[in-house]
């Protein structure tokens, strides 16, 4: 590190080493993509202890650890790693992402997806203005009540499309379009 402090091929910013030449930078930093699945905001989330045992052991235990949930205990990590210039750069939130598709799991998922994308950090290949998630929808982000008909086989990713309207999802396909206007 001293030797290419010296060179001038880093530089100290904080308490960390960077390269020094924007070339280089842009060139050789790596790119830190983190991946999360089936999170299913709702009733189901995973709780970082599992208290179905209902002893007082786990129950102690859960209420010690803080935030219950793991997408809450995800967003604290991601904001300590952001806290110390190693976030991702880039977050894949792939299936399940509500559990029964309704709008109000989909308003949770949104908000937390929204707290957690201020703490992705930026990279230099990757323009400040393009989206940082990419969603990729699961069986529980379809409404299966609409399953009956050509326009059913559409409408039932209508709730997965409205939630997500400003995020790229999987492919950029539009299940919900025609397969016609996709």
């Amino acid at each position: 590190v001293d030797l290419r402090l010296r060179s001038g091929l880093l530089e100290k910013k904080g308490n960390r080493h960077v390269l020094a030449d924007p070339i280089l930078e842009a060139n050789l930093s790596p790119l830190r993509i983190h991946h999360v699945s089936d999170i299913h905001f709702g009733p189901k989330s995973a709780d970082r202890v599992d208290l179905k045992e209902k002893g007082q052991h786990a129950a102690t235990l859960g209420g010690g650890l803080g935030r219950p949930r793991v997408c809450d205990h995800y967003l604290q990590h991601v904001a300590e790693l952001a806290s110390v210039g190693r976030a991702p750069h880039l977050l894949v939130v792939s299936g399940d992402i509500a559990e029964w598709a309704t709008d109000a799991q989909y308003a949770e998922a949104r908000a937390w997806l929204t707290e957690l994308c201020t703490h992705l950090a930026p990279h230099p290949r990757l323009p400040p203005d393009a989206p940082h998630a990419l969603l990729v929808g699961g069986n529980h982000d379809v409404d299966w009540r609409e399953t009956t008909g050509p326009a059913g086989a559409r409408k039932r990713h209508l709730p997965f499309s409205r939630a997500f309207e400003g995020h790229p999802r999987v492919a950029r396909a539009r299940l919900e379009e025609p397969p016609a206007t996709r």
